[in-house]
């Protein structure tokens, strides 16, 4: 009956016997700030501000997130023009590339007949008689001119 002791003497008997009854001192104890409150309140404090620059910095992070991702929208929209203009671009170089592989292979055609003619005059005048020299000379001077004059415009 510890309890007894600690409640006033004139009090009722249930009052004494009632679990909710506390010591004097432990009352006087809460109402009072020790020193040990005013370090958990110091604390408590510290720790609120350090909350408040956390949640700050989660602010700060998260709209630099949503910027970046903008930023990262709108580079790979770019990227989607330019692979696209590269893919056309590569189109029409194959589509040239093409076109100039038929053109040498003409060019070559050309220049194989031009070849042969020249060559065929050359044997014509050798085999050619004296009397229409002078007609076959003509035909040769002519033939080579054009082909000395195509050969230097298509040098490679």
């Amino acid at each position: 009956m510890a309890m007894l002791k600690d409640v006033a003497p004139g009090c009722s008997r249930r009052l004494r016997s009632s679990p909710i009854t506390r010591p004097l001192g432990a009352h006087s104890a809460s109402r009072r700030p020790s020193a040990d409150a005013a370090q958990s309140l110091g604390e408590t404090e510290a720790l609120k501000r350090r909350i408040y620059q956390l949640e700050r910095s989660e602010r700060s992070a998260k709209g630099k997130l949503l910027q970046l991702k903008e930023e990262l929208k709108d580079v790979k929209s770019e990227l989607g023009g330019v692979r696209e203009e590269a893919l056309d671009l590569q189109e029409k170089v194959d589509k040239a590339e093409q076109e100039l592989g038929v053109a040498n292979g003409s060019l070559q055609r050309y220049r194989e007949w031009w070849l042969n003619e020249y060559h065929f005059v050359k044997i014509l005048l050798t085999m050619a008689p004296a009397q229409v020299a002078g007609d076959v000379q003509t035909i040769a001077a002519s033939s080579h001119a054009r082909f000395a004059d195509w050969s230097a415009r298509h040098q490679r």
